[in-house]
């Protein structure tokens, strides 16, 4: 079962249904955003080694 977005089944890793390049950016950003707790672009080694909220 390939999709548009994966060319084999075998890098789904059978978890979850398949998304897209925009739906996995856009999570990257909301995590990003969340983890940069002074606001300043940037993850430094203590964001980075917090916990998630």
């Amino acid at each position: 079962m390939a999709t548009a977005c994966c060319p084999r089944p075998s890098c789904l890793g059978g978890r979850g249904k398949p998304i897209t390049l925009g739906e996995h950016r856009a999570r990257l950003a909301e995590r990003f955003v969340r983890q940069d707790a002074d606001r300043n672009g940037y993850l430094d080694a203590r964001e980075l080694a917090a916990p998630p909220a």
